[in-house]
């Protein structure tokens, strides 16, 4: 049995503190939502905002979590409440920055309010089973992140012209520098940071496989010999837009083992289980393997600075057995 240590007075004075934050918080929302229906924030920052908010009161729920007593948890909830007010009304960068820097990762969909999840978390209630965020929801983070991967590419060393002048090395060093901008993007976690280089993978003038996300290693695998342009009329440069690809299949891997941390519907990640637990390999049935949902959503944010997208048979990916096609 847990031993419970409250101090009543304790008690008192930070649910004091707590409800006359709320209250100032809750007079920033209305100018917040002011500014929002003058027109300033799009529905991308306004998820933006809503999931690091979001986001935050998890973070502080956790660390309370760790207390050994409820006036201690409450302690660190008040504490919390505090720098966030700080944070927010401080001014320096403005709104939106200064709450990322508090909660920097867009994800998160449990929309429990405090007092919700502190109930919960007596309970012990799996945070799992909240699902909350709307599909419209879904949309507006996607189409923040694909902005933002488009900001990336206007660095000019992830240039068509920069890439040309490249040699095999500088080339492997733009696309692991490209990878580590877009894990950020994607909010990713469990990825492994560094690309992995097959010197086999399959490349000859009529097929290739550009790359591929193994799940059951969190690794993005690269085709090295796609590096050079020197079979048929490849090019390279598409590695880039290989990198986004495969990081997305990342992204809806930790989607599903982690529904709470991703602006994703429970309809979407339902969507994405079932098609990797029944996953078409593109050897089986290429239009079929296309068609897929997974592969739909990767290649919808498979960019780069040309805005090309591979299509066509003669570009082929393909997934070893036992790693990206089904859950670890």
């Amino acid at each position: 049995m847990t031993d419970i240590n409250v101090n009543t007075n304790n008690i008192i004075s930070y649910s004091m503190e707590i409800h006359q934050t709320a209250v100032r918080l809750s007079r920033l929302g209305k100018e917040i939502e002011a500014v929002k229906k003058a027109g300033f924030f799009n529905s991308a920052y306004n998820t933006m905002i809503n999931a690091s908010i979001m986001n935050l009161s998890e973070s502080v729920l956790t660390k309370a979590a760790k207390m050994d007593s409820m006036g201690s948890a409450l302690e660190t909830i008040a504490n919390y409440y505090r720098r966030a007010e700080k944070a927010i009304l401080s001014g320096k960068s403005g709104i939106i920055i200064s709450i990322a820097d508090i909660f920097p990762v867009l994800p998160g969909t449990d929309k429990r309010n405090l007092w919700e999840k502190i109930v919960d978390w007596f309970r012990h209630k799996d945070p799992d089973m909240y699902d909350t965020t709307t599909r419209a929801q879904e949309k507006a983070a996607d189409a923040m992140m694909k902005k933002e991967l488009w900001k990336i590419l206007q660095d000019e060393k992830y240039s068509p012209e920069h890439w040309d002048k490249a040699s095999i090395e500088e080339r492997k060093q733009i696309l692991q520098d490209y990878m580590n901008e877009v894990i950020k993007v994607y909010g990713l976690k469990d990825v492994n940071v560094n690309i992995n280089w097959d010197p086999d993978a399959k490349y000859t003038s009529k097929s290739i496989t550009w790359g591929y996300y193994t799940h059951g290693t969190h690794t993005v695998t690269l085709n090295e010999a796609a590096l050079a342009d020197s079979v048929g009329n490849w090019d390279s440069y598409d590695l880039l837009e290989t990198v986004s690809h495969e990081l997305r299949h990342a992204y809806q891997h930790e989607a599903i083992d982690h529904p709470t941390q991703f602006m994703v519907s429970k309809e979407t990640i339902d969507t994405w289980k079932n098609n990797f637990d029944n996953y078409i390999n593109s050897d089986t049935d290429y239009d079929a393997y296309r068609a897929q949902p997974v592969e739909v959503d990767a290649r919808d944010f498979q960019v780069n600075r040309n805005s090309r997208v591979s299509s066509g048979p003669q570009v082929i990916r393909v997934f070893p057995s036992g790693g990206f096609g089904r859950l670890a």
